[in-house]
């Protein structure tokens, strides 16, 4: 039921739902197979990907990102698709080979030797409850990690990144600055999420297919953008700038 009313609120179907009314899934393997049945309901392959530290030390949650929210900048895209809408500044990454067989080991060099691009990435955080944030994280992982959309900038050699733990970067909102000092990553170097990532996915049954962009966590801190027109911009030293239009 919860899948099937979380792809309501996703097709405009119905609005927020309040979290309480629906059984906590008992664990990330249940909310894992949310996530796949919202991907069947909304008829959607997978677009990209979204990884973070899990609650669990020492372990990460990742969540498909539906290909129709995933957007080359600049993009504009109607504010109302959105309830909560925060805006965050993160990199991506993509591979340059598939990711599907379960069948055959595969360690961290020889996954992170297959990292062939990074881009910046401004990620939408939405949520389809009425009461987030504050409900039990694992609502919030088989809501698709509370992503709404991801724009990714233009695509760099992955050789062009030379500093993960604390680039320089901007982000502005409606011409304000949002960015936290100094930046930074909950995970430090986000790539140490990929490999975990990709054994995940595979665990799952879910390929990690070449070009496909994984965002790994906010380097800026979240900016909430109010109802009306809002223009975000933002910008990491080294590999450009990617922008939003909220309309």
């Amino acid at each position: 039921m919860l899948a099937q009313h979380l792809s309501d609120v996703m097709t405009g179907v119905r609005p927020f739902l309040q979290a309480s009314d629906y059984e906590v899934p008992v664990d990330a393997v249940s909310a894992f197979a949310i996530q796949a049945d919202l991907l069947k309901r909304l008829a959607q392959p997978v677009g990209a990907w979204k990884v973070g530290l899990a609650p669990e030390p020492g372990k990460i949650w990742a969540s498909p990102v539906p290909a129709a929210w995933v957007f080359d900048g600049p993009v504009t895209l109607p504010r109302g698709a959105f309830g909560v809408c925060g805006l965050e500044l993160e990199l991506a990454f993509c591979f340059d080979r598939d990711f599907e067989d379960s069948s055959l080991p595969v360690d961290d060099a020889e996954i992170l030797s297959a990292l062939k691009w990074v881009a910046p990435a401004i990620e939408v955080v939405s949520s389809r409850y009425q009461n987030w944030p504050d409900l039990d994280e694992r609502y919030k992982l088989a809501d698709f990690l509370n992503n709404g959309a991801l724009i990714v900038g233009r695509k760099s050699p992955i050789a062009a990144l030379r500093e993960v733990g604390s680039p320089v970067l901007s982000l502005w909102v409606n011409q304000r600055s949002c960015a936290k000092t100094p930046s930074g990553n909950p995970a430090g170097d986000p790539r140490t999420l990929l490999a975990p990532l990709v054994r995940q996915s595979i665990d799952r049954g879910i390929p990690v297919r070449s070009g496909q962009w994984i965002t790994t966590g906010s380097y800026s801190g979240i900016c909430f953008a109010e109802w009306g027109a809002t223009r975000a911009h933002a910008m990491i030293e080294g590999l450009g700038e990617v922008g939003i239009t909220l309309e």
